[in-house]
């Protein structure tokens, strides 16, 4: 986890966004405690899909993907 954390810590600093999809609650309250959701921004790193994950990043609505 730390190494998780330390990695998104430094993509952030060069203006890289790491988002997760997918990702059940037990693993996100592991990356929770351990830090790794703050380094990646907060809550809104997380989303149900890869698709909409994807359209958060790009600013696209998920719906109106191809």
């Amino acid at each position: 986890m730390d190494a998780l954390r330390e990695l998104a810590e430094a993509l952030g600093e060069d203006g890289i966004a790491v988002v997760v999809a997918l990702a059940k609650a037990p693993v996100r309250e592991r990356l929770d405690d351990a830090g790794v959701t703050a380094a990646l921004g907060g809550a809104g790193a997380f989303h149900p899909t890869v698709r909409a994950a994807v359209a958060a990043r790009a600013g696209n609505d998920p719906v109106t993907l191809g």
